[in-house]
């Protein structure tokens, strides 16, 4: 981790020109690129600040620039997936780093990166990125640097309050401020919308697409919010974190074309992506409490192994309620004593009884259906079910009985993912 300290350089001149320039631009101007401008002249080196959905908010454009992932990012105004990914991987820029820590990466092309947070009275606003393209980033001090980032984190700020009461506001920000619950009142929220496409939901869902493991998809990185808003007309999308978030006035696209929600999931299945989704709302103002029901769906899809590309926050309201329970003594002290046997033996002995045997009870103890769920042949279903009985003595007939293995499954396949 990179933090920010003092440095036996020379203190702040605010005297300098560049200085005194750039203070002069935050002061008079409400052109972010001009300030921009002048911060990157302080800095000897381009600079680009990015929101939080990783959009580009504004860019030195004075500098000659042959650095590849630069230029890329600039015209399609969104930072590469490679950048986001190396980003989302860097502890000293996860939620719990110092808001003044910074990132140097040399590994993406030759020229060297320094990437930082935009922090405002606690408040992220966004990153910035330093290019070593034009002189060397070691040559200023870092009492400077951060002079420098914090003179940007307001500007940035003053840009977004200026936006936030424009006549064209920007969705994505409006999202993210949503999903962070930014917003204290509705008041506040219906004047952001007022204006915007935002404002004639009718019926909505949240659903949280799975990007970790696709920011270097060639084939998914131009096209990918096109291809959903191909698919759902009705749909705004935000990268936040580690997933694409997609807001869905599912009335409204239903209406338009009755498919559209299988002719989605049929477009993520086509790119393997998994994705949750929510309950249906009325309530933009609530979009955070269905952010998280769609992340959580699809963090319970990877931990259930769910083979279904779309799953629904409603197909696992059980075990969120089971997970209320204290994990660390939930599986041994409410799980049928047959599960947990068989826990151990799988644990021993390599075997992969217990989620077989989910995966039977979730199937209406259909042999085709778990087969199709494990990805394995019906037979080895079959020959799996017959030890599970002969091993542990489940009787599967007893309907009371497995109530209780499922819901003791859940506890133990859910506590393994912590």
């Amino acid at each position: 981790m990179v933090s920010a300290q003092n440095t036996d350089h020379e203190a702040i001149d605010f005297s300098n020109v560049e200085m005194a320039g750039l203070l002069k631009a935050l002061i008079y101007s409400n052109n972010l690129g001009a300030i921009v401008k002048q911060a990157s002249q302080v800095i000897g080196n381009p600079i680009a600040l990015f929101s939080t959905s990783y959009s580009v908010l504004a860019y030195a454009k004075h500098y000659k620039i042959s650095d590849p992932l630069w230029l890329s990012s600039m015209n399609r105004g969104y930072w590469s997936y490679e950048l986001i990914s190396r980003i989302n991987n860097k502890p000293e820029l996860g939620p719990e780093a110092d808001e003044q820590a910074y990132s140097i990466t040399d590994s993406l092309t030759s020229l060297r990166r320094r990437v930082g947070r935009l922090f405002l009275n606690h408040t992220h606003l966004g990153f910035y990125v330093v290019l070593e393209s034009n002189a060397s980033m070691d040559r200023i001090s870092e009492d400077i640097y951060q002079m420098v980032v914090a003179i940007l984190a307001k500007a940035v700020s003053v840009s977004h309050s200026m936006d936030k009461y424009g006549y064209l506001p920007d969705y994505e920000h409006i999202l993210v401020d949503l999903i962070a619950r930014t917003h204290h009142d509705r008041a506040e929220l219906n004047i952001r919308i007022r204006n915007t496409t935002l404002a004639q939901i009718r019926q909505a869902k949240v659903i949280a697409l799975d990007m970790r493991h696709y920011l270097t998809n060639q084939t998914i990185e131009p096209h990918l919010k096109k291809l959903i808003q191909n698919k759902l007309a009705f749909s705004w999308s935000v990268y936040y974190q580690e997933n694409l978030i997609v807001l869905v006035d599912e009335e409204a696209c239903l209406l338009r074309n009755r498919n559209c929600m299988a002719e989605f999931e049929a477009m993520l299945r086509s790119n393997s992506i998994g994705a949750g989704a929510s309950d249906l709302f009325l309530d933009l103002f609530s979009l955070a409490d269905y952010h998280c029901q769609a992340v959580s769906a699809l963090k319970y899809r990877r931990a259930f192994k769910d083979p279904r590309t779309l799953v629904y926050y409603n197909d696992y309201k059980l075990y969120e309620t089971l997970a209320q329970l204290p994990m660390e003594e939930a599986p041994w002290r409410y799980c049928s004593s047959e599960v947990l046997l068989m826990d151990q033996y799988d644990r021993e002995q390599n075997t992969e009884y217990l989620v077989t045997l989910y995966h039977y009870i979730r199937s209406s103890k259909s042999l085709t259906g778990a087969a199709a769920s494990l990805f394995v042949h019906r037979n080895t279903v079959s020959y799996r079910i017959r030890r599970i009985s002969e091993l542990f003595g489940v009787d599967f007939a007893d309907m009371h009985m497995m109530v209780q293995h499922y819901v003791s499954c859940l506890l133990v396949l859910g506590a393994r993912q912590q």
